[in-house]
């Protein structure tokens, strides 16, 4: 699995290597609220954590992994100066309609929906960001 500490450190690293603005560090568990501190945020750098689809919604541009359910709408990479804001629209559709219930994914109905937009997907019908 992911050593989180290990990849916190090397990552607070890399980042203030890529960038001169000022680096906040947030641990889980955090008493302030995420909202309260990404306000006046240039962008967040995590893994692939929820914040980064908190953050994403909320306009703040995200730097995250592949894996990440944000990194559509984000950067894979740590090229700080130039984030992305790119509309959000089909990508909150896509991930409120990748959401089921344990019925409906004993009933298939979840799989035909995944195939559909593993198709799309394949095909180039879907936007980038």
């Amino acid at each position: 699995g992911l050593n989180v500490a290990g990849w916190c450190d090397t990552i607070v690293d890399r980042v203030r290597a890529a960038t001169t603005r000022p680096v906040v560090v947030r641990r889980r568990g955090s008493s302030v609220p995420l909202l309260n501190q990404i306000g006046g945020a240039w962008a967040l750098v995590t893994h692939s954590s929820n914040v980064a689809v908190d953050a994403a919604i909320a306009g703040c541009p995200v730097f995250v992994v592949p894996t990440s359910a944000a990194a559509p709408v984000g950067r894979i990479d740590l090229d700080l100066e130039h984030p992305v804001r790119p509309s959000r629209t089909w990508w909150l559709r896509s991930l409120a309609s990748q959401h089921f219930t344990l019925a409906e994914m004993a009933s298939g109905l979840a799989w035909h929906w995944m195939d559909h937009i593993a198709r799309q997907v394949d095909h180039g019908d879907l936007p980038r960001a």
